[in-house]
């Protein structure tokens, strides 16, 4: 018999798919790309047994969950645009921006410092991979967890690091009525529990946590910035009196700033 796994998309369930065949060799585990709608509807009808998804879960004492890592947050942007020139940005680099808010990110914003950077669009594209494409057509920056940037991968846009933001994060879930020692055997695996370690030992720590991941991604950025053609990056401009970016628009020596040529 098979065990069912859903996962959403930008997580990649290979490794522990890995160290399921070595443990697990009679029983082999299906892990099957979901939305994130559809892996609780497989979840609750029975077609899959546990599935990987991003939080916050719907429902209150309907699901056991694990929390997992937490995803980079970036921006994507066009390959010609200002901001590609920064190894990492902020929230205040994207003021005059517009910024789209697909569904499916697992970010949450709220008000104050939460809230969603940039200006709102009058009208959301309905899935990342069509923001992805609206934000290459010069319809708006949009923000999503790195691994989605990753997987919607075009040629005429790339991502920066966004900091001071909400992440999202992955979590394993599964029904509270569905007992099934798998279960918990998966849950060892996601946890980094070793093949003879007991269920009261403390499991190692999961790969993938948000700080080193961006620390990676920004310092392979920096050469980019150093390497570049010698214009001024954003808050170098800034600094020089010469106006704050903004697509379209026009600094104080006349010249464009929505890209550069």
């Amino acid at each position: 018999m098979a065990f069912n796994l859903a996962y959403v998309p930008g997580v990649s369930p290979g490794k522990w798919q890995r160290v399921w065949r070595e443990r697990f060799p009679a029983t082999p585990l299906f892990a099957s790309l979901a939305s994130q709608d559809e892996s609780f509807a497989g979840l609750r009808s029975g077609e899959f047994a546990a599935a990987l998804v991003r939080m916050p879960i719907p429902g209150t004492g309907e699901w056991h969950r694990i929390p997992l890592y937490e995803e980079v947050s970036v921006v994507v942007v066009p390959v010609e645009h200002e901001l590609t020139l920064l190894a990492e940005c902020t929230p205040e680099d994207l003021a005059g921006e517009i910024v789209l808010d697909p569904p499916g990110t697992g970010l949450i914003w709220d008000e104050g410092d939460s809230a969603m950077p940039g200006r709102r669009s009058t009208e959301e594209p309905p899935s990342v991979k069509e923001a992805i494409e609206w934000c290459a057509a010069s319809a708006g920056q949009v923000i999503v967890p790195m691994s989605l940037a990753r997987l919607h991968h075009r040629k005429d846009v790339t991502y920066v690091p966004l900091a001071g933001v909400p992440t999202s994060r992955i979590a394993l879930t599964w029904v509270r009525w569905l007992d099934d020692p798998l279960i918990e055997e998966l849950a060892g695996i996601v946890r980094g529990r070793g093949a003879n370690s007991s269920r009261g030992e403390s499991p190692q720590p999961v790969p993938g946590p948000v700080a080193a991941e961006r620390s990676r991604t920004v310092a392979a950025r920096a050469p980019r910035k150093a390497q570049s053609s010698g214009k001024p990056t954003p808050r170098e401009t800034q600094r020089k009196g010469e106006g704050s970016p903004r697509p379209g628009g026009k600094s104080n020596n006349g010249k464009g700033r929505g890209r550069r040529r």
